[in-house]
């Protein structure tokens, strides 16, 4: 049974790869005060996530064969994980659109929360300080590697 869910996570995180690797050739390419282009980095991430999430898809397909020839019954899709998995996709869909009009931080900001609390298997009050703490302090370190260390351009949004 967990291999099923591992199955259909795999597949959410291969589109979700696939999306941003799309979305990686409408970056603007400027060429002022930077090593390299600021496309470089969301391609290489989407290429290694499709890479990884073709690994683990295979993986968890031989799991779930054998576990199907052991049981030799038909198991139930666990609808809980499947809609894990479309609201991450959804998520991600909604990133895109959130990152033209409010540009790279708080979009990811919204991400980081919702992947946190997607991990989460048991949902409490206070996990959503903790998935704001942590999406904060990731978005900003991200933000200062890329922004401050490599001199790299991201996304403004229209609106902030």
């Amino acid at each position: 049974m967990r291999s099923m869910k591992e199955f259909f996570a795999s597949i959410g995180f291969l589109i979700t790869g696939i999306a941003f690797l799309r979305e990686s050739y409408r970056i603007r390419i400027l060429k002022f005060g930077t090593l390299l282009p600021g496309d470089v980095f969301p391609k290489i991430f989407s290429v290694a996530l499709i890479c990884l999430s073709i690994l683990w898809l295979a993986v968890s397909f031989t799991k779930m064969l054998k576990e199907i020839k052991q049981e030799r019954k038909v198991t139930n899709i666990d609808l809980k994980a499947l809609l894990r998995v479309i609201t991450y996709i959804v998520c991600s869909i909604v990133y895109v659109i959130l990152m033209d009009y409010f540009g790279f931080i708080l979009a990811t900001i919204f991400l980081s929360m919702v992947t946190y609390l997607l991990l989460k298997p048991d949902f409490r009050k206070i996990d959503l300080f903790f998935s704001a703490a942590y999406s904060v302090a990731t978005t900003f370190g991200i933000w200062y590697v890329f922004e401050k260390v490599l001199k790299l351009v991201l996304p403004a949004g229209r609106l902030f």
